[in-house]
């Protein structure tokens, strides 16, 4: 989808005129020109449209995205819906067979997703080869923008088991601290770190531990505000209350999420 065309299908969803959706920006002759293709609007204009009229960001740049990002990244987007939900599928020949594909990219992080993935699927994640536990050490080590590099906070989320407690400690409250000082943070960006929050708690019970960046995770997640994000403050009660030995108020907590219909996202506490 072109940029005009995304742009008449939000007027259109918001009930605008071409008069309306350009009011205060710019022409709206020029306006119906855009959408017609016929003239290209520049990035402060599109920019100050989509604010204006309250247009999500992220949503409006996925529409357009195979049209504008360069070939690469298409494939790269395109392999990693695939590998999703080849994932979610437990298929793991056709994580094989993407592993072969993604290997082709240069992009080393989604590679070594796709490797964890494939462990965590055959339950030999901690029997990963040392090269590749030091490759994964080492492109988070490197990330000084961790908070900020999607690909990376998959890693480090997915890659959990084969961290010490030492370790993930670190990485953990590297990510959380330089979290807090992101501006302008998306509801998507939010709920991947609410994932890593989880997948962290969900891994300091298993181990047993108690450290101090289990109440900076366990804050992160109440902190969340988005409606569709409050499904992570229950998983987040979950994880703190069997962490501090209340399994009682966790059991509790988890036949809620149950009656609510996301019996899914817990299917991993055994509790």
């Amino acid at each position: 989808m072109k940029i005009g065309e995304a742009l008449k299908e939000e007027r259109l969803k918001l009930g605008l005129s071409i008069r309306k959706m350009a009011d205060g920006i710019i022409d709206p002759t020029f306006y119906s020109r855009v959408e017609q293709e016929h003239r290209n609007i520049g990035s402060e204009a599109l920019v100050r449209i989509l604010f204006a009229r309250e247009i999500n960001i992220d949503e409006f740049f996925n529409k357009i995205k195979d049209t504008y990002a360069p070939s690469e990244a298409t494939k790269k987007a395109y392999l990693e819906e695939k590998i999703r939900i080849a994932f979610n599928s437990h298929d793991i020949t056709a994580m094989r067979d993407y592993l072969k594909d993604v290997s082709k990219l240069n992009d080393p992080i989604l590679r070594l997703r796709v490797i964890v993935g494939i462990a965590y699927l055959e339950d030999k994640i901690k029997e990963l080869p040392h090269e590749v536990v030091d490759q994964i050490y080492a492109e988070l080590d490197k990330n000084d923008e961790l908070s900020s590099n999607v690909n990376a906070i998959r890693l480090f989320t997915n890659a959990m088991p084969v961290f010490s407690d030492e370790q993930l400690t670190y990485f953990m409250h590297m990510l959380l601290t330089r979290a807090k000082e992101v501006e302008n943070k998306s509801e998507k960006y939010d709920e991947r770190i609410a994932i890593t929050c989880n997948n962290y708690l969900y891994s300091c019970w298993q181990r047993k531990i108690n450290p101090s960046t289990v109440e900076e995770a366990y804050s992160f997640m109440m902190g969340l505000t988005e409606p569709h994000l409050l499904i992570y403050k229950l998983l987040g009660k979950i994880g703190k209350n069997l962490i501090d030995g209340n399994k009682e108020q966790a059991i509790a907590i988890k036949q809620e999420i149950i009656t609510y219909g996301y019996g899914e996202m817990i299917k991993n506490w055994g509790v």
